[in-house]
């Protein structure tokens, strides 16, 4: 495990414009965030959405060796990981450089369980039920608190959709398109192909499409329609 981790918050790079950088990815303007170099470390997001999965791993591995103690850097490594179904990675990268649930929710304050919930299940990890009982306390605490509560449905919904709970995942997104409209990430994450009722998911899709171009025309962006996750997660490059 890494000596010296950042348990303190200030891993965050104050140059970069994150909040407009991800309210851009969320609105699909991937094109933009890959012309803006005062972003590079989002790149990896914006190859991601447009299906370059394993150029986005390559450049979010660089990256996350560049700047180890940067959490974003990380999370966006672990999420093509994630997005690849690198399993295997997830596990060794989540052994190496923490070894306890404890020390990854301090390093990320925020953290994504999913993307160990869904490869500790696959490879039957010791730690896959305890990881699951910290997503769904982290879930309930953003629900009161409204702290990244966009984010944690997503992730909730995914987590759901992993285990067969289908009318749970549908409640879950569509209660995130009345909180704040939903996201287009619901349309590129392949998780959600697991999802059957393709009468819903794309009635789903059309509200979150018809909110993000609304928020699009206010910024002067044309409108953007939403595509389904390719079936192939690796994507090609």
């Amino acid at each position: 495990m890494e000596a010296a981790l950042n348990v303190t918050g200030d891993n965050i790079d104050p140059r970069v414009p994150q909040r407009r950088t991800i309210d851009r990815l969320r609105m699909g303007a991937a094109a933009e965030v890959l012309a803006d170099d005062a972003v590079t470390q989002f790149h990896p997001y914006a190859l991601l959405a447009q299906g370059k999965a394993t150029e986005a791993v390559r450049q979010a591995e660089a990256n996350a060796a560049a700047r180890p103690e940067f959490s974003r850097a990380q999370e966006i490594y672990l999420q093509a990981l994630y997005e690849t179904r690198s399993w295997s990675e997830i596990a060794e990268f989540f052994d190496e450089k923490f070894g306890d649930l404890e020390s990854y929710r301090r390093f990320f304050l925020d953290p994504n369980y999913v993307h160990l919930i869904a490869a500790f299940s696959a490879l039957e990890h010791p730690m896959a039920d305890e990881t699951i009982a910290f997503a769904a306390d982290a879930y309930e605490q953003a629900k009161i608190s409204r702290n990244h509560l966009q984010e944690k449905m997503v992730e909730w919904a995914e987590f759901l959709t992993l285990t067969g709970d289908e009318d749970g995942a549908f409640s879950v997104i569509e209660a995130a398109i009345d909180e704040h409209g939903g996201s287009a990430a619901y349309g590129r994450n392949p998780v959600f192909h697991q999802l059957s009722d393709e009468k819903r998911f794309k009635s789903v899709l059309d509200s979150i499409e018809t909110h993000m171009n609304g928020e699009r025309a206010k910024l002067g962006l044309d409108p953007f329609e939403i595509q389904r996750a390719p079936l192939d997660p690796t994507g090609g490059s």
